[in-house]
């Protein structure tokens, strides 16, 4: 089954005349909305993008119709884009056989991809599948065969996923290996879901093409409903009343015929929710069109008046929200106000006026060729990244500064989005040494603030030193990332105390990863990252042996903070002579000593194998 669209077009002279106007940014301090130079999708996909979803190591993952990239690169229907825009090479062409029309990015680096296909490379995989992160089928998961397409994912913090499409039940929820979960059991649809969001609370909230419920008696929810946790409707939620009234004629406000439908939802901090996609009506009030926010019991929100929209021509397929309220609409939409131009993507305030702060950004349709058909012109997802940037994907060119984007690109927009993870204090005398994992993107640097007194420093790196602390007080400690448009939210340490001479209320910690070895002509290095909970010293030996240790290399290191530090070890040319011989089993001992504490110790074991 095909997706039913309202197909709308610009001719690429007026789009040209429209974009030139539209200059790429001098710099990072770039103003919101303006295109990004530095994430140039080149190859570029050759057909509609029709989802994106950040990966958590920066890349971006996306799904559509398209088939290959420009310079004939296979890539069938799923691909990773590099944070740059570059297609990752390290994620080999999937083999699935028809339309993704969802992505969704897990912490783990794997991927779930949704549409309408039956088959992953040689295996059977109906409409649901996961990719590993080099693009290979990810085998234990296992879905059930569907009977219609899949237009919608949600992951679950337990591993959980719910979709929604045409298929009989219109939603669903998967276990984290991919049967069905049985203890989820949705009312009856009467036609698509479209998207699918989650609560804090559980509970799942659903948009699509649905007017009520089927099986007993009826209940009446136009195109927007809530589920409980279980899957069982949710009656504390109202009918939202979401309408087309039909009737308007092109050049009109109206939309042309009565089908309307929700394409996205995304669900605010305050339990309200906002909604976009075909409508020209919200429970009886015709100035709601294309996006409205309604309250947690289903109501509308009257606070919240977007600005006109010209239905007859336009359709908004994303809502994405800010953390400081506001909120980024995207698809292919004309507005009522001069000049009447076709936009990709525009942020509104809170109360749902147009943010002049954000350059709206036009979009045309891509020309035939490079684009191997002729498809809608709009903006199909627009996913903010940790960093703040936002991306768009979707059918259109972008001309910016007379580079031209091809179904790909991406915007400056807001503050990061997202907090440092694994924040880690330790205490010394009168200081503290704080570390974290950072944000992948452009971020300008960190800022550390120490709770109670406001003491703070900053830095560039994974971790600094806060000094003139007060021994005997409890502290904790707020990480927040920057970007040139100012600092996103904080993650809050651990509880340290710092004590004269040294004794804080932490534990030191060192951890060992990602360790390599190189054998050359030359010799032979162990290359490895060392994570360390504060200031001290790292000292990391390879031995062979286990009664009597011989030292094959030694490094040591000085860190000022805590952090992630690379060491090298070189076991030189009488290594690599060992190493013509047999494999040499090794131990590498990392040993950290704080400041002022006592060593800890990490142990490793590696084999080298034989090089001739």
């Amino acid at each position: 089954m095909s997706v039913r669209r309202v197909h709308r077009a610009i001719s690429v002279s007026a789009f040209t005349a429209l974009a030139l106007a539209f200059s790429a940014p001098a710099s990072h301090a770039a103003a919101a909305g303006a295109i990004d130079p530095s994430f140039r999708s080149n190859p570029y996909p050759l057909q509609e993008v029709r989802a994106a979803a950040p990966k958590p190591d920066g890349k971006i993952a996306i799904g559509g119709i398209f088939q290959t990239f420009s310079g004939a690169t296979p890539m069938s229907f799923a691909a990773v884009m590099g944070s740059n825009g570059a297609l990752d090479t390290g994620f080999g062409d999937p083999l699935i056989n028809a339309d993704v029309y969802a992505v969704a990015a897990q912490a783990d680096g794997k991927l779930l991809v949704a549409g309408d296909f039956n088959q992953v490379g040689a295996t059977p995989r109906s409409r649901v599948a996961r990719l590993n992160a080099n693009g290979s089928l990810d085998g234990s998961f296992n879905p059930p065969a569907l009977d219609g397409n899949v237009y919608s994912v949600a992951l679950q913090p337990d591993g959980k996923v719910i979709i929604g499409g045409t298929f009989a039940s219109r939603v669903a929820r998967l276990n984290a290996n991919g049967s069905l979960d049985t203890s989820f059991s949705p009312p009856g649809l009467n036609d698509w879901v479209r998207s699918v969001a989650l609560q804090p609370d559980g509970k799942v909230i659903i948009g699509g093409d649905f007017t009520a419920t089927t099986g007993g008696a009826p209940v009446t929810r136009q195109r927007v409903a809530r589920l409980n946790a279980d899957g069982s409707l949710d009656t504390g939620f109202g009918n939202p009343g979401i309408i087309c009234r039909g009737g308007g004629t092109p050049g009109g406000q109206e939309c042309l015929n009565t089908f309307a439908f929700v394409d996205s939802i995304a669900v605010q901090a305050d339990g309200k929710l906002v909604v976009a996609g075909l409508f020209d009506s919200v429970q009886g009030n015709t100035n709601i069109r294309g996006v409205a926010r309604l309250n947690a019991d289903g109501s509308l929100d009257t606070g919240f008046v977007p600005p006109g929209i010209n239905m007859a021509a336009s359709v908004l397929r994303q809502a994405t929200l800010q953390l400081d309220g506001k909120l980024i609409v995207a698809g292919s939409f004309y507005r009522t106000a001069a000049p009447a131009t076709q936009t990709g993507a525009l942020r509104l305030n809170s109360d749902g006026t147009v943010d002049s702060d954000f350059a709206a950004v036009p979009i045309g349709s891509p020309p035939n060729p490079p684009f191997s058909f002729g498809g809608s012109t709009e903006v199909f997802a627009a996913p903010l990244q940790d960093d703040g940037k936002l991306v768009l994907a979707g059918y259109f060119e972008i001309n910016s500064g007379g580079t031209q984007y091809f179904g790909l690109a991406r915007t400056y927009a807001t503050v990061p989005q997202a907090a440092p993870t694994s924040v880690s204090a330790t205490a010394g005398d009168a200081q503290a040494s704080v570390s974290w994992t950072p944000l992948t993107g452009e971020i300008s640097g960190y800022t550390v603030t120490a709770s109670p007194g406001g003491a703070s420093c900053t830095t560039t790196t994974s971790g600094c030193t806060i000094t003139g602390l007060a021994n005997g007080t409890s502290y904790t400690f707020d990480v927040r990332a920057t970007n040139s448009f100012g600092p996103g939210p904080a993650r809050q340490s651990n509880a340290v105390t710092p004590t004269s001479g040294g004794g804080g209320g932490s534990t030191p910690s060192v951890s060992v990863s990602s360790i390599k070895s190189k054998v050359s002509k030359k010799g032979a290095y162990i290359t490895s990252r060392v994570r360390v909970s504060g200031a001290g010293k790292i000292d990391q030996r390879a031995t062979t042996g286990s009664k009597k240790l011989a030292t094959r290399c030694r490094v040591s290191k000085t860190t000022s903070a805590a952090g992630t530090q690379t060491l090298k070890c070189n076991l030189g040319s009488k290594g690599r002579k060992a190493l013509k011989k047999s494999a040499l089993k090794l131990t590498l001992r990392t040993g950290f000593t704080p400041t002022g504490g006592s060593a800890v110790f990490a142990n490793k074991a590696l084999t080298l194998k034989r090089k001739r």
